[in-house]
């Protein structure tokens, strides 16, 4: 979508950031630069305290559970780098379950992208809105799931992920990593 700006001295200088940073348009020049204020500014506060106001949110709209039955077996502890980020660890984290604190570490130590796609988003809101309604023994309604959305949005955004298509080849490999590391 393109970028329309009003004002002439904002326009102009979207111009110049656009013509020094060799982007394909002022709004790709924009994006670009807002995504690097965004992280230099997150850098300064440490993730696991970013991450605290998401937990407390869950908590108090009811979509945080003390443990769910099947996340606790989907993490592997597979090496420092987390560049790939699971449903299960967003739900670990948000639900802070046993070893949430070591996976907010990890992710905070990342040097570069991380990635999460959207079944990893699917997952973690079916997740949360699972255990939310679970209690109830009915199924999660539109704004239980609503809910769960906007969280995970929110944390997604907070750990500045980045949308990553799967396709034949990224499941391929996932499938060898999971033969190999379990």
């Amino acid at each position: 979508m393109p970028l329309y700006i009003r004002d002439n001295e904002v326009d102009a200088l979207a111009a110049e950031l656009q013509a020094v940073s060799g982007a394909a348009s002022k709004t790709e020049a924009v994006r670009t630069a807002l995504l690097h204020e965004i992280a230099r500014n997150r850098a300064k506060v440490p993730l696991r305290d970013r991450l605290a106001a998401l937990q407390a949110k869950a908590t108090a709209i009811g979509l945080a559970q003390q443990r769910l039955r099947h996340e606790g077996i989907q993490r592997r502890d597979v090496g420092r780098r987390m560049p790939f980020v699971d449903a299960s660890v967003i739900v670990a984290i948000l639900n802070q379950e046993a070893g949430w604190e070591e996976l907010v570490k990890r992710l905070d130590d990342l040097v570069g992208e991380r990635h999460v796609s959207p079944l990893v988003r699917f997952g973690a809101v079916v997740a949360l809105a699972r255990a939310a309604a679970e209690p109830t023994g009915r199924k999660p309604t539109t704004e239980v799931v609503e809910r769960a959305r906007d969280l995970v949005d929110d944390f997604i955004l907070e750990i500045a992920a980045q949308d990553m298509a799967i396709s034949g080849d990224v499941g391929s490999l996932a499938i060898a990593a999971g033969m190999r590391y379990g």
